[in-house]
């Protein structure tokens, strides 16, 4: 796909003589080459509504101004596109839609849990400002795919996650077989990363083309007690960085 071939221009690289030149660099000519091109067309690509505190004081903007986050924002955020932050990002949309109907996300009044996954942590972090660090942010192995969000002010609460039947069994089979071969120090070769890619820029493409009802299952939790991490395994390896030095086919 095009978001696969792409031309490095060139860098500036900030040294000693940082101050003394432009600090803006270079505009590389790629564009959003980060971005599925199915993306622009897609009634999936949503525009989120969010209401933030103004200050480090925290107060509401007195004109009721919000901002907008986007997938395009979030991909930047994260690093790089993936199955795992699209299916991230319109998971958590039909959660926060739900809790906030009247389409404005207050990011001050929202924690969740998901499990210790770069993809789904970034997402639940950016999307809704929860922080493991100030206890809005649970990190639970037991949730696999899904995400919990509640809205703290009343303690409603959802689970969300992609239909069974979305998931892409031969793409995980094809990452695992690579994560295994890394693990146990065995080279990995420029076309089975392609090949991972291309699995999962279809994936990509089957997610903003199918309807949100039929791609997402949302539950409601009745009585649900959020119950921060005391004391959690949260430290990982960062697999997206594994095979930086893979050349292409």
């Amino acid at each position: 796909m095009q978001r696969r071939k792409f031309l490095a221009l060139g860098a500036t690289l900030i040294g000693t003589s940082a101050f003394t030149k432009s600090l803006t660099a270079p505009a590389p000519t790629c564009q959003a080459w980060y971005l599925p091109p199915s993306l622009a067309g897609s009634k999936n690509n949503l525009t989120l509504n969010v209401r933030d505190t103004d200050s480090a004081l925290g107060r509401y903007n007195p004109n009721g101004c919000i901002k907008t986050v986007t997938l395009d924002e979030l991909v930047k955020y994260h690093g790089h596109l993936c199955d795992g932050i699209v299916f991230t990002f319109l998971q958590l949309s039909v959660a926060l839609n739900t809790l906030f109907p009247d389409g404005v996300i207050d990011r001050t009044d929202i924690r969740g849990a998901c499990k210790n996954s770069p993809c789904m942590v970034d997402g639940l972090s950016y999307l809704t400002g929860a922080r493991i660090n100030f206890q809005t942010l649970r990190i639970d192995a037991s949730l696999g795919a899904s995400h919990i969000i509640q809205k703290i002010s009343t303690g409603e609460t959802y689970q969300v996650q992609l239909a069974k039947e979305m998931f892409n069994d031969a793409l995980k089979n094809a990452e695992d077989s690579i994560r295994a071969k890394v693990a146990t120090n065995q080279s990995v070769t420029p076309a089975e990363i392609d090949h991972v890619e291309k699995l999962a820029d279809d994936f990509i493409t089957t997610m903003l083309s199918t309807p949100l009802e039929k791609l997402v299952k949302i539950d409601k939790l009745e009585g649900y007690q959020f119950v921060p991490n005391s004391s959690v395994d949260v430290f990982g390896k960062r697999g997206d960085v594994i095979n930086k030095k893979v050349g292409r086919s």
